[in-house]
């Protein structure tokens, strides 16, 4: 290394450490870490820079803007421009149109029309662009899919890209839409893009079944969604080859850390327990001893190693018996934190005038010296858990939240911050970013809406007495958008 560069470099190293150190309650931002890891392995130097984003495609073209009530606000020629950020209609004579990308929807790319829908309520359309149409189209729709995967907090490794295919959706209701769409691999999950930016995600842990018969593939979930893909020609055999290794793949190592954790266990019990916690899912203590009742102890002891068996004590005593679940997701950051080790734990009885209604979360890694808070979210309605009677029919809701509260986690790859910042500070500039991702993804809605507190950890006493506080409150409360904080 370039003696001249040590300075920079010792900078960016406190810049990564500083990342790590901060946060006060919460995880370290995942996408801090990466953007200040790679500029420190890269070597390049900080130099700020004000000039404007490049454009990367730039077509004479003609448009219309229309208002939302469909009346031609105004029209004419000039030049559009597309930034990995926005797009931009520089009329000849007139004020410039700015579009950030994330305010925009294709609509339609019919008869060499392109008809964006804006989030202001208007219509812009652009044509006459001649043989830069193809190109302009397919690089908007590409740019604006890179945005929003962003969005999605989706930030894992792609694997496989370009299969084009027509496709077929048929979500848990029964409802269906068709279309053409590109197939992705990632890591740990298939994504469906398509021309007008709608995104279907579906993880390798979730498929229950794939069929490959005339040429067309069918993808089962065990959410209740069916996916059929056809007309990928030569990619078809390339697609099941690249797609039945990656679960594969999951599937191994979803064994390799059960067998740490059980060295002499039998193959057979391997499978069936890597397959209750592939690919990170938290499973319950009377489920897992069904199959294996030596493991439980060891993920306890795991508890142990990751800083945060006193709380899972603590809370498992306010817990029906054999209800705690632990999971164990392994690279959720790459090599920077290794594995990651978390419980969810159901707080209730049949007394709904003691505090519960909640199900409790807390995560850590090795070398985080414990967890930062616990998460609280809410099993049901708050007047409905109020004037439940029958502990039966409270168990049998509290085991399907479990179940939900397991799937959302892991499609937000445990972003706390989303979840727990108000509406108010997701209109700040600060918090932007998650502004797109509240309204795009189905699980941080409900993370939210179910969100109740969180408790951070400041000592054993007063955690303790936050956590008593917290649950009282939610049985107390009426409103089930009020949130709990520390008076």
């Amino acid at each position: 290394m370039d003696k001249k560069s040590l300075p920079a470099n010792l900078e960016k190293i406190s810049k990564l450490t500083d990342v790590f150190s901060q946060g006060k309650g919460q995880m370290p931002d995942m996408q801090e870490i990466m953007s200040s890891a790679k500029d420190l392995l890269s070597g390049q130097q900080d130099a700020p820079d004000d000039s404007p984003p490049p454009a990367i495609i730039t077509v004479k073209l003609s448009y219309s803007l229309l208002e939302p009530d469909g009346q031609e606000a105004e029209a004419g020629e000039g030049e559009g421009q597309l930034t990995e950020e926005s797009l931009a209609v520089l009329p000849k004579l007139g004020m410039p149109l700015k579009y950030p990308l994330r305010s925009i929807n294709v609509s339609s790319t019919d008869d060499y029309r392109v008809e964006l829908q804006c989030v202001s309520g208007e219509t812009l359309i652009l044509y006459h662009m001649g043989y830069k149409f193809d190109d302009f189209v397919r690089i908007l729709v590409r740019l604006k899919n890179k945005t929003l995967l962003s969005d999605m907090l989706f930030l894992e490794s792609l694997r496989t890209s370009g299969v084009q295919a027509k496709y077929s959706l048929t979500d848990a209701s029964g409802q269906q839409t068709t279309g053409e769409c590109e197939v992705r691999l990632y890591d740990t999950a298939l994504v469906t893009l398509t021309p007008a930016s709608e995104i279907f995600r579906l993880p390798y842990s979730f498929i229950a079944d794939i069929k490959v018969e005339d040429y067309v593939m069918t993808i089962s979930s065990e959410l209740g969604s069916q996916l059929k893909l056809s007309q990928m020609g030569p990619k078809l055999d390339l697609l099941s080859r690249r797609l039945s290794e990656a679960m594969n793949n999951l599937a191994m190592q979803a064994q390799a850390m059960v067998q740490d954790f059980l060295p002499d266990a039998n193959p057979r019990v391997l499978r069936q327990v890597a397959r209750l916690m592939r690919d990170g899912r938290a499973v319950q203590q009377q489920s897992l001893e069904e199959i294996c009742p030596q493991l439980w102890p060891q993920l306890e002891q795991q508890l142990d190693a990751v800083g945060i068996k006193d709380e899972y004590q603590f809370l498992s005593r306010l817990s029906p018996p054999g209800k705690t679940a632990i999971g164990v997701k392994r690279g959720l950051m790459g090599d920077i934190t290794g594995d990651y080790t978390w419980f969810l734990i159901p707080l209730y009885s049949g007394d709904a005038g003691q505090p519960g209604n909640a199900v409790a979360m807390e995560a850590s890694s090795e070398g985080e010296g414990g967890g930062k808070a616990t998460y609280f979210f809410r099993i049901t309605g708050r007047e409905e858990y109020r004037n439940m009677e029958d502990a039966e029919t409270l168990h049998g809701i509290a085991e399907e939240f479990m179940s939900l509260l397991n799937i959302c986690l892991l499609a937000i790859n445990f972003r706390r911050e989303p979840i727990y910042i108000t509406d108010d500070q997701i209109d700040t500039p600060r918090f932007a970013r998650y502004r797109y991702s509240v309204a795009l993804i189905p699980e941080l809605q409900l993370l939210r809406e179910r969100f109740i507190g969180r408790v951070f950890h400041r000592s054993r006493g007063q955690w303790e007495q936050d956590v008593q506080d917290l649950l009282a409150f939610n049985v107390a409360s009426s409103d089930d958008g009020e949130r709990w904080s520390k008076t």
